[in-house]
């Protein structure tokens, strides 16, 4: 069995890295192997979209990251939500603290089907607690849309997907 590796300190990461809260990005504060150098952009944008950085031979998320370094410590068994859904966009004011059930709520709407054949051919659905509620059907796609998004505001709070760029000051 091998021994355990010490956790990633805020020291640490702040050592290696430079975090812009206004844009999101990492900056390496130190060359490394590879023809990295100092001042380069860190991370890379997996295929999910989510930026992973590694650090002392562990891979690392850069919204966790930038929790750590801003914060100064992890965030415990909160996961960190982006607010606007995409992974990618790490700025500060882009990202907050969730449970995991609130970080759900963060998705794109897919609670509108079409059924054809039907005089109201499009369905509005909305899932809470693993129940589903149908919210009724309607003749126009975006009918339903506006009902569903303001069924999810009213459950979901501020944790429904926002869909605005983020414009508060982060500095």
């Amino acid at each position: 069995m091998s021994p355990r590796r010490p956790k990633l300190t805020a020291e640490r990461a702040r050592e290696l890295l430079s975090y812009d809260k206004l844009t999101g990005l990492f900056h390496w504060k130190v060359s490394r192997q590879g023809g990295v150098r100092a001042g380069d952009v860190a991370g890379c944008t997996r295929s999910d979209g989510y930026v992973v950085i590694w650090l002392d031979c562990q891979p690392y998320y850069a919204h966790r990251l930038a929790f750590l370094i801003v914060e100064g410590r992890w965030p415990g068994r909160k996961e960190i939500d982006h607010k606007n859904g995409n992974p990618s966009d790490n700025r500060w004011c882009n990202l907050r603290k969730a449970t995991h059930a609130q970080n759900s709520t963060n998705r794109p709407a897919k609670g509108v089907s079409y059924q054809r054949g039907r005089s109201k051919p499009f369905k509005a659905l909305i899932t809470q607690g693993g129940q589903r509620f149908c919210l009724g059907h309607y003749e126009t796609e975006r009918e339903a849309v506006a009902v569903y998004r303001q069924f999810a505001a009213k459950i979901h709070g501020r944790f429904m997907r926002q869909v605005s760029e983020c414009t508060e000051n982060a500095a």
